[in-house]
């Protein structure tokens, strides 16, 4: 007799997360994951009350991998930059979970509210750049939400294969944007 498939919450999300990177948050299904999984729609029903709460666990768990990804990029020597680049480059090279991160009616944008970005890691990353030293706290939130605008259009531009436009001009782009903001 075959071993009994064992399905639990974990492996209902790795699915879910592996079914949303490759082929889009338009196909996440209880039946796709079942289909994945091998086995009924009845153990991801056990597990979550519906559709919309898995979601939320999966929303969490792709904004965590995001999060190390860019956090994590390293293209130039300047931290603050290879933040931007890294939201890019996922955008380019994770286009299906940028896509229901920031593309979706899941994204929820408040620009007076702290948990809407990160901001402390960009206001560290900022305060070590001499470009910054005579600028308020205020003054960089603000620098950041403009940089973080341009830089999100400028992803969603780098997802259309039509677009053709090299790292160094991107880094070139965003460094001028920067120097830009601060004057």
């Amino acid at each position: 007799m075959p071993p009994k498939i064992v399905v639990n919450e974990e492996n209902i999300k790795q699915a879910g997360f592996e079914i949303i990177k490759t082929s889009g948050i338009e196909n996440l299904t209880a039946r796709n994951i079942a289909k994945k999984l091998k086995c009924s729609t009845q153990p991801i029903y056990r597990a979550y009350a519906n559709m919309d709460a898995l979601k939320e666990e999966l929303f969490i768990d792709i904004r965590q991998y995001f999060l190390k990804y860019i956090f994590n990029y390293k293209k130039v020597e300047n931290e603050f930059l290879n933040t931007g680049l890294g939201y890019i480059d996922f955008a380019k090279n994770e286009s299906n979970l940028f896509k229901a991160l920031y593309l979706t009616e899941n994204l929820d944008v408040d620009f007076d509210r702290e948990d809407t970005f990160d901001l402390s890691k960009g206001i560290e990353q900022m305060n070590e750049m001499p470009i910054f030293s005579n600028l308020s706290e205020e003054e960089i939130k603000d620098i950041m939400i403009k940089l973080w605008i341009f830089t999100h259009g400028l992803a969603t531009m780098v997802m259309s294969p039509s677009l053709n436009i090299t790292d160094e001009k991107i880094i070139k782009m965003l460094s001028e944007v920067l120097i830009k903001l601060c004057k």
